[in-house]
């Protein structure tokens, strides 16, 4: 028995917009089917016609609770009342970053992201790590347990530059750490995001 059918909707999927019918079980999204396919039996049907309906949509890059760089104690909008703009949108997963700090380790910096979303969404979250400025070895072998912990995808720049100021923290990850995190990614299976601009260019 399936929990929730929305159907007559017009359905955003990878492949384009139409009218499906979305199927969901246990909070998950289990089928995206053409009109009248479902026919198990439900516990609730919404009626959708005439709306747009984004299943399951997921914003990748967010800044959600951060310091606001130039503003003192100033900061982005916390996970409460972004994950509840954010499933209005259909949005219904926000992915910011953990930032690993020069002085702390990496299960820290998941600790205290995890920590400012614990009990204050209301939709799903996940965390990129983001590492800053030269990558010590302890930090290069300890990936693979971050990334067993189900933390994948690592951040980092290559540049020093970060608008609308360019001082602070180093950002840049040189070339030789670059490589180096290359290789150990490739090796886990891992993926690497990168803001690559160039300091002499910017």
């Amino acid at each position: 028995m399936l929990d929730l059918i929305i159907k007559g909707g017009q359905v955003v999927t990878p492949m384009g917009v139409g009218e499906w019918d979305v199927a969901i079980q246990g909070e998950k999204i289990v089928a995206v089917a053409a009109p009248g396919a479902l026919t198990d039996e439900v516990g609730r049907v919404i009626d959708a016609t005439g709306m747009v309906v984004v299943p399951g949509g997921i914003e990748p890059h967010a800044h959600i609770s951060a310091p606001i760089m130039g503003h003192g104690d100033l900061k982005t909008a916390p996970p409460e009342e972004v994950s509840r703009a954010a499933l209005i949108g259909g949005t219904t997963m926000l992915m910011d970053f953990a930032i690993q700090f020069p002085g702390i380790d990496i299960p820290q910096a998941i600790q205290e992201r995890t920590d400012v979303w614990q009990g204050n969404s209301y939709a799903d979250y996940a965390h990129h790590l983001m590492l800053l400025g030269a990558i010590p070895p302890e930090i290069l072998g300890s990936l693979h347990e971050a990334v067993e912990d189900g933390f994948p995808s690592i951040k980092i720049f290559t540049t020093n530059i970060r608008p609308p100021a360019t001082t602070g923290e180093p950002r840049m990850v040189g070339t030789g750490h670059l490589h180096d995190l290359m290789e150990e990614v490739q090796r886990m299976n891992a993926m690497l995001l990168v803001h690559s601009e160039d300091d002499d260019m910017v």
